[in-house]
C-alpha cells in the first residue's frame, strides 16, 4: 500500500508541475526578440502553395479589327468577362510559323531566325538551337505536366516530338479540318472526313479535356502546362455541319478601309492596288461567313475546357489565356483576303486572360505582344525568365487588384519592332555565274502559281462534293512563290525537313526576283496579255501588275455563284459572259 501512496503522490505532482510549465510557456521555445526586444511574430512552416495551371488557346488567323471575336458568346463570357482584355494586343510578325515560333521562344523574328512559312520552319537549325529553348522545356524541367494538341508549325512533318513536351498531339504541316495527319506520342495518325471521327477542332478538344483528366487522376500534385492549337478560322474553312447555316449576309468587315483603293500616297503594294470588283466583294463577304462558321467549334471548345477545368476543381488555381497567331484582313484598302502586312487589321490579335487574381471585366491599355506569352509563362510557374528572351511577363499587370481599368504607373513599353521576311540584297550583287546557277535550280524547285486564288475561287464556288479540296499546306501568302514540297515527305522515316534561308542554302527574294525579271514575260513595257512587268527602283527589283487587260477567260458554262439576298443566300448560274482572268485573281 505505502508503495501505491508513493506512486499516487509522484503521479499528481508530475502533473500539478507539467500544468505549471504550460501556464508559463516554459515548454515552448524560446520566442525570437528583434533588436527592440520586442517578440516579434515566429514563422512556423506554410504548406507549400502548388503552382498554377497554364492553358493557351491559339487559333491560326484571327482577327480583332474585323470583329470575328463578337461572335464566340462562350468565349466572351468566360474568359473575357470573367477575367481580363488587352485592347492592344499585337504580332510581332503576321505570319504564320514566325509568329508561333516567337511564341514558343520569346524572341523577335530576327533572334530565332524563322523568317517565313517555309524559310527556317521547323528545319534542323530550329531543332537544335531555338527549339530546345522554348517555355515547355523550362516548365517540363520545373516540374510542369505539358501537353500540346493542335497545329504547331507549318513545316512540321511529325518525325519528331519537340523537347518539353510530355504529351504530344502535333499536327503534320498545315491547318486542316479533315484529311490530315497527326504524331500523336510519336505514332502518326492519319484521320479521314468522317466529322464524328475526324473533324480537328473537336479532336484537339476532347484529347484536351482527355489530358487534363488524366493529369488530375495520376499527377494530381503536377501543375499542368497545356496548349490548343485550333486551325480555326484559317482556310480550307471547313466548319461543322451543325454551323454550315449561320451567318450569311454578315458585313463586320466592311470596315473603314474597306475597298478603300487605291491609295497612291502609300507604299507601293497599295499604291497599285485598284478597287474590288464585285466578284471580289462578293468573295469576301462569303470568306467572312465561313470563318465565323468555323469559330463556333473553337467556342463550344473553350466552354468544354472551362468546365472540365471547373469540375476538378482546378478554374481558380489555372491560367487560361485565348489569343492567335496574327489577325487578317479582307479587302481592307483593296486587299481581297490575306495577312503580312504591317497594318492594324494583320498584326493586331485577340487577347483573353483569365486566373488567379485577376478580376472580372479587367480592361488593359497596356501593349502586350507574342513575345511577352513564353516569359509570362516562367513568371507563372515561378521561373526566372533567361535573359536572351525578348518579351516580358506581363503578369505584374494582371494581379494589381480593384483597379476595373489597370495603368501601370512604372515605365511600360509604348512602341514595339514589326518584322518582315526575305533578304535585301540587291541585284547588283549577284555573278552571272551565281545567277546561272540560281536559274537552274529555280527551274528545278520553284513552282509559280499566280492563280492560286482563282483555284480557291472555283473551290469556293462549286459543290463541295464535285471539286478536290487544295493541296497547299506550306504558303500562306496570297500569291507568288510557293515551293514545292520535296519527295517522300510523308514517310514516317525521314528526318526532318532543312528549310534553312540563304546563305546557308538556296538564294534570297532580291536573288530570286533578279532571275525572274530576266524572263521575257516580265519585260517592260506591258503587252497585251502580260500580267505582271519587272521594274528596277534603285538597287532593288519590283514586280508590278500590268494596267493592261488580260486575255479574255470565259467562265464555265453552269459555273455556280454565291449570291447575296436579303433573306440569306441563293446559289445562281452564271450566264454565258466573258470574264478576264483578272476577274478571278485575288
Amino acid at each position: 500500500m505505502a508503495s501505491f501512496y508513493r506512486h499516487g503522490y509522484l503521479y499528481n505532482f508530475l502533473v500539478l508541475y507539467l500544468v505549471f510549465l504550460l501556464n508559463n510557456n516554459c515548454f515552448t521555445t524560446a520566442k525570437p526578440q528583434n533588436n527592440n526586444g520586442k517578440t516579434r511574430r515566429q514563422y512556423l512552416p506554410q504548406p507549400k502553395e502548388r503552382r498554377p495551371n497554364i492553358v493557351l488557346i491559339m487559333t491560326d488567323d484571327q482577327d480583332v479589327e474585323l470583329g470575328s471575336l463578337n461572335f464566340m458568346p462562350r468565349t466572351l463570357r468566360l474568359l473575357r468577362d470573367g477575367g481580363a482584355e488587352f485592347r492592344h494586343a499585337y504580332t510581332t510578325t503576321p505570319m504564320c510559323c514566325p509568329s508561333r515560333s516567337s511564341m514558343l521562344t520569346g524572341l523577335y523574328m530576327h533572334n530565332h531566325e524563322v523568317y517565313t512559312n517555309n524559310g527556317n520552319c521547323s528545319s534542323q537549325q530550329w531543332q537544335t538551337t531555338h527549339e530546345t529553348k522554348t517555355f515547355a522545356t523550362y516548365l517540363s524541367n520545373a516540374g510542369y505536366r505539358t501537353g500540346y494538341f493542335g497545329k504547331y508549325l507549318n513545316k512540321y512533318n511529325g518525325s519528331y516530338i519537340p523537347p518539353g513536351w510530355r504529351e504530344w498531339g502535333g499536327l503534320i504541316m498545315n491547318s486542316r479540318y479533315y484529311n490530315y495527319s497527326v504524331n500523336l506520342n510519336g505514332r502518326r495518325i492519319k484521320h479521314g472526313d468522317d466529322y464524328h471521327k475526324d473533324y480537328y477542332p473537336d479532336l484537339i478538344a476532347n484529347d484536351s479535356v482527355a489530358f487534363l483528366r488524366q493529369s488530375k487522376q495520376y499527377f494530381s500534385r503536377k501543375p499542368v502546362m497545356l496548349v490548343l492549337g485550333f486551325p480555326a478560322p484559317h482556310g480550307p474553312e471547313d466548319s461543322a455541319p451543325q454551323y454550315s447555316n449561320l451567318f450569311f449576309n454578315v458585313t463586320s468587315h466592311h470596315t473603314p478601309s474597306y475597298d478603300y483603293a487605291p491609295n497612291p500616297d502609300k507604299q507601293w503594294i497599295l499604291q497599285v492596288t485598284g478597287p474590288m470588283r464585285p466578284i471580289h466583294r462578293q468573295f469576301t463577304d462569303l470568306l467572312m461567313t465561313k470563318r465565323l462558321q468555323t469559330l463556333q467549334s473553337v467556342d463550344d471548345a473553350v466552354e468544354k475546357i472551362y468546365q472540365e477545368l471547373k469540375a476538378l476543381g482546378e478554374l481558380d488555381n489555372t491560367y487560361i489565356i485565348y489569343t492567335s497567331d496574327h489577325g487578317y484582313h479582307l479587302g481592307q484598302f483593296g486587299l481581297v483576303k490575306g495577312k503580312s502586312f504591317p497594318f492594324e487589321f494583320d498584326i493586331r490579335v485577340p487577347f483573353l486572360v483569365r486566373g488567379p487574381g485577376i478580376e472580372p471585366g479587367t480592361i488593359i491599355d497596356e501593349l502586350v505582344l507574342n513575345i511577352d506569352l513564353a516569359p509570362t509563362f516562367l513568371d507563372i510557374a515561378g521561373v526566372e525568365a533567361p535573359p536572351h528572351m525578348d518579351g516580358r511577363s506581363f503578369l505584374k499587370l494582371l494581379n494589381r487588384r480593384h483597379k476595373p481599368r489597370i495603368k501601370f504607373p512604372n515605365k511600360w513599353p509604348d512602341t514595339f519592332l514589326i518584322e518582315s521576311s526575305g533578304r535585301r540584297d540587291g541585284p547588283e550583287m549577284m555573278t552571272d555565274g551565281k545567277l546561272k546557277d540560281s536559274i537552274t535550280k529555280l527551274e528545278k524547285d520553284v513552282n509559280q502559281t499566280l492563280n492560286s486564288d482563282v483555284k480557291l475561287l472555283e473551290k469556293t464556288f462549286n459543290d463541295s462534293n464535285s471539286v478536290k479540296k487544295s493541296e497547299n499546306e506550306g504558303s500562306d501568302f496570297e500569291q507568288g512563290i510557293t515551293f514545292s514540297s520535296p519527295k517522300g515527305i510523308e514517310s514516317a522515316n525521314d528526318g526532318q525537313l532543312d528549310n534553312q534561308l540563304p546563305p546557308v542554302t538556296g538564294i534570297s527574294k532580291m536573288e530570286r526576283l533578279a532571275i525572274e525579271c530576266q524572263r521575257p514575260e516580265y519585260q517592260p513595257p506591258c503587252k497585251p496579255g502580260q500580267k505582271w512587268q519587272c521594274l528596277a527602283e534603285g538597287n532593288r527589283w519590283r514586280k508590278h501588275k500590268c494596267k493592261l487587260r488580260a486575255n479574255a477567260y470565259t467562265a464555265p458554262r453552269g459555273k455556280k455563284c454565291a449570291c447575296f439576298t436579303p433573306t440569306g443566300i441563293m446559289y445562281t448560274k452564271y450566264e454565258n459572259e466573258r470574264r478576264t482572268h483578272r476577274d478571278y485573281m485575288s
